[in-house]
């Protein structure tokens, strides 16, 4: 096999195996059940821009803006 002849063939391969990848995940990713809320101003929080999340022992997530610290206790 020559080296053109085999990048060829690993190349291809790759594709394959991306195609089948992306195959695999489409579906999952359709079906997951991800819910997503958006907290503004309006909403409570202290200022719209987060710099740092933490979750303490009790499941209390901590909120680090540029105006303070908020609470989220869900």
């Amino acid at each position: 096999m020559t080296k053109t002849t085999t990048y060829q063939v690993y190349y291809t391969t790759a594709k394959f195996i991306l195609l089948i990848c992306v195959a695999f995940l489409i579906p999952i990713c359709v079906y997951a059940d991800n819910k997503y809320v958006q907290f503004t101003n309006t909403s409570g929080l202290s200022n719209s821009a987060i710099n740092c999340i933490c979750q303490d022992s009790s499941k209390v997530m901590w909120l680090g803006t540029w105006d303070g610290l908020n609470a989220f206790n869900g």
